[in-house]
């Protein structure tokens, strides 16, 4: 059964501009439908259940809309009920099966900010990967475009990108010396490019979240001046602004400074200043005694004003950080999904949207328009394989997990075992199937953003129930096989179609091949099975000659009783001239060693293979990070994935 957490991934950033459980929502077709995801919150600001189709009202350019699909989504008993692998550990494994995989936030952080902020701006994001990827996935970008990760369900890999985002004084915006008051404008061009990234099909749930205290400008106006019809000033705002509503992604702002304890008297306007106004520059500086002077105030205002814009909320003058987080996780687990039919399919021009509720005392947050056939294709082709590896998060009607290995040679190109596993199929009357899988994968280079290499593999499988197996089990199997790619950074995105269901699905995760040349000792990737060869974790596997020694297991949650085979290979690039020791262990998730597992890798060359059997017995309910480690006494390393015992 695919229910582990895994990894998702998908080349949506990196590349600075010119300029309970339920599944995806099932909107009705043959007819366009803008869909509107409505947070309805209490007084208090809880979410608000138990609305219905007729408590809700949709103008659509002042027009009534009849609401033709309604549905009340809560992923509010998403969470397993049994542990799961640490989040702070690479997960190894992808999946399009959990709730991250249709639901993504893109976290966008400040490293512009003045030294003194930074480490409470890091900490801050860290805070929100933490919360957030446990029901999303997430994809991260700094404002300077140095630190980039990939659309991810992979926690570690934005935590780790975060600790090495480093001081960019230098680059800095003038600040105002006196209690350290930032002004500089939103990166408007960045919030752009961000948006029309995002501009897939509307049954994703996105969010941007900004970590800035810097949003300076008449923002304010310029939005009240949007809503009211005026568009001719703040163009770049009112850009920025429809490119979100237009990719029905909801907006987000947190400001690091804490409480606001600023007021007129706490800086000098000639610091922050340099309008000339009536009498000069120097008398309208003395003369600017308004709100409108206050950088901080200011800034405040123009984050409440654009957030609430795309439907989001700014996370301004407090220290409870955590609890606005929270509150953006809380969106993320309850809203209303209404969709409706527009009255000309025909036009593509921006439509302003309208949501109210007939009971008093509760707050909306929506994107508030939206603008027909706004998503442009993401790659041409008429494929309908690749068709289904294209979207910023994958096709979820076909359970299927991914795990990939690098497998150490020398040479222009690197063997990557890559198994893949389907799920769920339903039991026939006669407990057998019989099964046509077409395969296609894609690897992109991430530095790069281009396919380097497109892999057709279609495969036949036969298979019946395993003896022990209960009968209404649906039935799962995986194929193993191998693509070859050169040293760099992929993502593959593994499409498959199964004739058994007529369905089709797609799963992203990320490999790094190295370049063997110039390592001088690397742990390959972890491959874990059953030691006992009778005992299999699917129905059936077909496996390449040559692609793994057994039948890996690409769950990662596991009971105490089981046996576990270990493999994995060490590459030395002195042939082994050097004694090599090598290790296996395991850690809670303290970080404190619990198990050890002892086995030198066999094999005179390049190339050694580590296979050892891991005991579970002697651990407690919990997470756990599995680590392997070798040494030639000048040169270390040491991979590392994350399991759990339930």
């Amino acid at each position: 059964m695919c229910a582990v957490v895994g990894t998702a991934s998908v080349l949506v950033v990196g590349q600075q501009p010119t300029t309970g459980t339920q599944s995806r929502p099932v909107f009705r077709t043959g007819v366009e439908m803008v869909r509107i995801d409505v947070v309805v919150t209490d007084q208090d600001g809880h979410a608000v259940h138990g609305l219905r189709r007729e408590d809700f009202t949709v103008l659509d350019r002042k027009r009534p809309r009849t609401i033709v699909n309604f549905e009340e989504i809560s992923h509010t008993d998403t969470a397993n009920s049994g542990p799961e692998p640490l989040a702070t550990v690479p997960r190894d494994v992808a999946t399009n099966t959990t709730p991250r995989a249709s639901r993504l936030v893109v976290l966008l952080i400040d490293d512009m900010v003045p030294d003194d902020r930074l480490e409470k701006v890091k900490d801050i994001a860290k805070e929100v990967v933490t919360t957030l990827g446990q029901d999303a996935s997430v994809a991260f970008l700094t404002r300077s475009y140095a630190r980039t990760v990939e659309v991810t369900e992979d926690q570690a890999s934005v935590l780790r990108e975060i600790d090495q985002i480093a001081s960019r004084s230098a680059q800095s915006p003038k600040v105002a010396r006196t209690k350290r008051v930032e002004t500089t404008l939103c990166p408007w061009d960045v919030f752009e490019q961000v948006a029309e990234m995002l501009r897939t099909d509307d049954s994703q749930r996105k969010a941007v979240v900004y970590i800035s205290p810097f949003c300076s400008g008449g923002l304010k106006e310029v939005v009240q001046m949007m809503e009211g019809g005026t568009t001719d000033r703040g163009w770049e705002v009112i850009a920025a602004i429809e490119a979100l509503r237009k990719s029905n992604v909801t907006f987000y702002a947190i400001d690091p400074r804490g409480p606001a304890d600023y007021s007129l008297g706490n800086f000098d306007a000639p610091d922050v200043l340099t309008k000339p106004g009536r009498g000069g520059t120097e008398a309208w500086r003395t003369q600017c005694v308004t709100r409108s002077c206050d950088p901080v105030l200011q800034s405040q205002d123009n984050q409440r004003a654009f957030t609430a814009a795309t439907g989001g909320f700014a996370i301004t003058d407090t220290n409870e950080i955590r609890q606005g987080i929270s509150q953006i996780l809380d969106d993320f687990g309850h809203y209303y999904l209404l969709g409706f039919e527009p009255g000309d399919v025909k036009d593509r021009a921006y439509h302003p949207v309208e949501v109210a509720v007939n009971r008093p005392g509760l707050t909306l947050r929506y994107r508030r328009g939206y603008q027909l056939g706004a998503a442009p294709a993401s790659r041409k082709t008429q494929d309908p394989m690749i068709a289904m590896s294209t979207g910023v998060l994958p096709r979820t009607d076909l359970p299927l997990r991914l795990l990939a290995v690098p497998r150490p040679a020398l040479g222009k190109a690197t063997p990557v075992v890559v198994a893949l596993q389907v799920c769920d199929l339903p039991v026939p009357p006669e407990g057998s199937v019989r099964e046509s899988l077409d395969i296609t994968v894609l690897a992109a280079n991430i530095q790069t953003s281009k396919v380097v290499g497109e892999f057709l593999r279609p495969r036949q499988v036969s298979f019946a129930r395993r003896p022990g197996r209960e009968a209404s089990e649906p039935l799962d199997y995986q194929i193993v096989t191998t693509v070859e790619l050169p040293p760099g950074k992929y993502q593959l995105r593994v499409s498959a179609k199964s004739a058994a269901l007529d369905k089709g699905g797609s799963v992203y995760g990320t490999v790094e091949v190295p370049n063997y040349e110039k390592t001088p000792l690397s742990v390959g990737g972890l491959v874990l099975g059953y030691a006992d060869p009778t005992h299999h974790p699917v129905s059936t596997t077909l496996m390449d000659p040559g692609s793994l020694p057994f039948e890996p297991m690409l769950d990662r949650v596991f009971a105490a009783s089981d046996v576990l085979r270990l493999f994995c290979q060490i590459w030395r690039r002195d042939g082994g001239a050097t004694s090599t020791t090598t290790w296996a262990d395991l850690l809670d998730a303290e970080g404190h060693l619990v198990a050890k597992f002892d086995g030198q890798p066999k094999g005179s060359g390049q190339v050694a293979n580590l296979d050892v059997d891991l005991v579970l017995a002697s651990l407690a309910r919990g997470a756990y990070q599995l680590r392997v480690t070798a040494t030639d006494g000048t040169n270390t390393d040491s991979r590392s994935i994350g399991l759990a015992i339930k």
